[in-house]
């Protein structure tokens, strides 16, 4: 099995730039995020975009350095849109692939691009790229997590329950946990509550810009948009609990394992 490692030149920001405290890093993501939507409408308008004219837009939005790569979503019918990690056949990551859903006309892929009023899901995952590229330790940890531990019953409970349909209840979440190390639970748990902070705000950035899309529309010739935006409050409410149930655990087991090395201390001190 190939060992992960991360280009960091390729994968997050220097970090002058990124420097600064959890909720500094969020704002900057969503700047960076106003500044992409700002540059494709600019560029295109409202038409609907290329693959390669949002990836270079992207990119460009990025400062240029970080690997960036945008395709269709093909199982758009099955996987929601999402946002990857990039490796090369020697498993160094060397950027992101954000999978769009194509252009839609009565159930079949219309060309290569990317339909401009889809705006709620593709903003979706720009904010979650920005989000990553702002917050390395994520990044990190999910190649550490891969390297090192098992990840099937993690990736079931994150595609069926956390991220899918179904609730999270803490009985699965501690399931999954069992027989693991502390320090590999610390892990897991650490990255589920990233990913949950970054797709709830990645719903909330989604709406904004649908909302601005709409009042573009609007002024347009094209006359106006047909939806009202929405923000998904079932998705954000189920994300808030799954939340909950996670960082309870997460309190739990720190406390497990401080208690650990504090015993493990008193030995060392015991026998020196």
């Amino acid at each position: 099995m190939i060992n992960l490692r991360i280009n960091r030149a390729k994968t997050q920001l220097p970090l002058k730039i990124a420097k600064g405290t959890a909720q500094e890093r969020i704002n900057k993501a969503k700047k960076y995020t106003a500044d992409f939507f700002e540059n494709l409408t600019k560029e295109t308008g409202l038409e609907d975009v290329t693959y390669a004219k949002f990836s270079t837009i992207l990119k460009k939005t990025a400062g240029g350095k970080i690997g960036t790569k945008v395709e269709p979503n093909e199982l758009y019918y099955k996987l929601s849109d999402r946002v990857a990690n990039c490796y090369n056949q020697n498993g160094e990551q060397i950027g992101y692939c954000l999978f769009l859903r194509p252009k839609i006309i009565d159930g079949y892929k219309i060309g290569n691009k990317i339909k401009k009023i889809y705006v709620r899901n593709y903003i979706h995952q720009v904010y979650n790229f920005f989000y990553a590229i702002f917050n390395p330790k994520l990044n990190q940890r999910t190649n550490k997590i891969i390297n090192s531990y098992e990840t099937s019953s993690l990736a079931d409970l994150c595609n069926e329950n956390i991220f899918g349909k179904k609730p999270l209840e803490k009985s699965l979440l501690q399931q999954m946990l069992k027989g693991r190390k502390n320090n590999e639970k610390i892990d897991i748990l650490q990255y589920l509550r990233y990913r949950i902070i970054s797709e709830k705000n990645a719903y909330s950035q989604g709406n904004v810009y649908m909302q601005k899309l709409a009042e573009l529309y609007a002024k347009s010739p094209m006359g106006d948009l047909l939806f009202t935006p929405k923000e998904k409050i079932r998705e954000i409410l189920r994300l808030n609990e799954s939340q909950k149930i996670i960082e309870e655990e997460l309190i739990k087991t720190l406390g497990q394992e401080r208690k650990n090395i504090q015993k493990g201390n008193k030995k060392i001190n015991s026998v020196i």
